[in-house]
């Protein structure tokens, strides 16, 4: 039986100007690095500010940490490091299957600190994920993407809505 595939990503939460929470969420852009820079399998769709494959010997914190500075940069990931150390990140979500294990912390993070972030070339940007936007997302899954097929709107994978969702969650639990 093949080894399963893990994964760790983060969802960062910020207030905006507003005095909104807002969540952060990252596109995947046109093409992906990790296919040699051929066009990506999920082009446009809107995952969690961070996520990635694990090393086989990482914890998901250690992973999340990893790749955190990769798709991010030091700096930023610098920071969350320090939020870890100090309060801890909050684990949303662990997907358990037969071919994988993914599991997405969340955190707060200063509206400030996502000028550090240094995105690289197969990052579509960042996109704002308000809590109104929830109920107009749209799910998928390997199996309904096509290379190079525009979206419109937000699109997410569904363990990657749930995280979302639990993130927000959070912020109505009183302390």
């Amino acid at each position: 039986m093949a080894e399963k595939e893990k994964g760790a990503g983060l969802i960062v939460l910020v207030t905006d100007i507003d005095g909104q929470t807002v969540a952060i969420g990252q596109k995947r852009g046109a093409y992906s690095t990790e296919r040699e820079m051929r066009p990506s399998l999920f082009a446009g769709v809107t995952q969690v500010t961070c996520h990635g494959k694990l090393n086989a010997s990482e914890t998901p914190v250690a992973g999340l940490m990893r790749e955190l500075e990769e798709e991010l940069g030091s700096h930023f990931a610098d920071y969350v490091k320090k939020i870890g150390e100090k309060t801890g990140l909050t684990e949303l979500v662990t997907l358990v299957n037969e071919k994988k294990e993914m599991t997405t912390f969340g955190c707060f993070v200063s509206l400030e600190s996502l000028d550090w972030i240094r995105l690289g070339p197969s990052s579509g940007g960042l996109v704002k994920i308000h809590r109104g936007d929830l109920p107009n997302v749209r799910i998928t899954n390997k199996e309904m993407m096509t290379a190079g097929a525009p979206l419109e709107g937000i699109t997410m994978f569904d363990d990657e809505l749930k995280a979302v969702k639990l993130a927000y969650e959070l912020v109505d639990r009183p302390s």
